[in-house]
């Protein structure tokens, strides 16, 4: 799946921009994201924005957590913190994404398939 046009259309530096405040680790996802258009790329950007996102709380290795794990029963981050996270990536990759959207998304793994399936259109 190759990366957006909007999100090719923006430099490096505003991507950078973009994401200030947020872990280094969501800034070299998105990065290599917006390089190589890969499912592991948008996958690493989509566990940096959980961390930044998560509650403080709840500690550990994310790139470990299987895709049937939830939100708020494994992770804490209720539909509040899930619907900012996603309208910061719609932001970010410049995809529209509809509040009813993501409505039903509860699991890592249902984000992620949600987020190829509007990135592939």
């Amino acid at each position: 799946m190759p990366a957006p046009p909007s999100l090719l259309e923006k430099s490096p530096d505003a991507i950078r921009a973009e994401l200030t405040g947020f872990p280094g680790a969501a800034v070299g996802a998105a990065l290599r994201f917006r390089e190589d258009g890969g499912a592991a790329s948008l996958g690493a950007l989509v566990l940096a924005m959980l961390a930044f996102y998560r509650p403080k709380t709840h500690t550990g290795a994310l790139d470990t957590l299987p895709p049937e794990t939830r939100f708020r029963e494994e992770l804490g981050i209720d539909s509040l913190t899930l619907t900012e996270m996603v309208f910061k990536l719609d932001e970010l990759l410049g995809v529209p994404i509809e509040l009813r959207e993501v409505a039903h998304v509860q699991t890592l793994g249902e984000l992620q398939e949600f987020l190829r399936g509007k990135l592939e259109g």
